[in-house]
């Protein structure tokens, strides 16, 4: 899963939000395909894990 932050999109939840919302929306993520652990997209992402985990949550 490819999802990069920047620092003029908005929030990184916001970023992370609409991007996995596109790739859904184009098919690249499949239905019930699993999402990175939290503290995996932070990693990689270098944010906080705090950030996703809005984004995660029900």
């Amino acid at each position: 899963m490819i999802i990069t932050l920047s620092t003029t999109g908005g929030t990184p939840a916001e970023q992370i939000h609409d991007q996995i919302r596109g790739l859904i929306t184009t098919r690249v993520l499949a239905a019930n395909e699993r999402l990175p652990p939290v503290r995996r997209l932070a990693a990689d992402l270098r944010a906080a894990p705090g950030h996703n985990s809005q984004e995660t949550a029900p």
